[in-house]
């Protein structure tokens, strides 16, 4: 029986257009709670994990708002607007033969919420949300064999990782043959991310759909 071949797809730049949520979600602050656009972005950037990860539990705090208060504002604001990249879609008819699961960073409610607008199957492809990094969290649930890899129990063919993050891969010292890994660079204006230099190894696309 031949083994099939694992997707890991981080969630924020890569599926879900988290720039943009960021935008109106910072508008929906001023409109409805009075925070002000500075305000806002000087406490998030006091609102990180020990890990790197956005905590919004934590910003809210500082914002002297409650997750309670928030997440039903949030939730309508997805359902507002279509914060998928639209290759998403046709990445996923593409490769529906093979498995996948969504590796994100943060807050579960949050990165939850986010994910459900993911048009496919959590059935089909799990949501693993993770407070470490998510190259030290590959690295420990992966073991390498002689002929495939194997990911949380499961021995797959081949593994593929995508993220759009420079810091969120595996050093190629620690990889290994069956290990792909691809930065995600879309053209999208005001990328927080993009001007980080990618490490040597990793290969750059603009669209999923260049992804084997």
């Amino acid at each position: 029986m031949s083994l099939t071949h694992l997707y890991i797809l981080d969630l924020d730049g890569t599926l879900f257009k988290s720039d943009a949520l960021w935008d109106n979600f910072r508008e929906l602050c001023a409109n409805k709670w009075g925070v002000s656009k500075e305000r806002f972005d000087e406490t998030y950037s006091s609102s990180r994990m020990e890990a790197g990860a956005y905590d919004i539990d934590k910003h809210l705090e500082s914002l002297d708002l409650s997750p309670e208060t928030v997440r039903s504002e949030i939730e309508l604001l997805m359902k507002s607007k279509n914060y998928v990249f639209e290759d998403v879609i046709p990445f996923f008819d593409a490769h529906k033969d093979a498995a996948c699961m969504i590796l994100t960073q943060g807050v579960s409610w949050f990165q939850s919420l986010k994910a459900n607008v993911v048009p496919i199957s959590k059935n089909v492809c799990p949501v693993t949300t993770t407070l470490e990094k998510k190259n030290g969290y590959i690295l420990s649930h992966m073991q390498v064999a002689d002929t495939h890899i194997i990911f949380d129990g499961v021995p797959y063919a081949s593994i593929t990782f995508v993220d759009n993050m420079a810091n969120a891969f595996i050093l190629p010292e620690d990889s290994n043959p069956f290990l792909r890994q691809y930065r995600i660079r879309r053209n999208v204006v005001d990328d927080r991310h993009a001007e980080i230099m990618t490490l040597t190894g990793i290969p750059e696309v603009t669209t999923l759909l260049n992804i084997p």
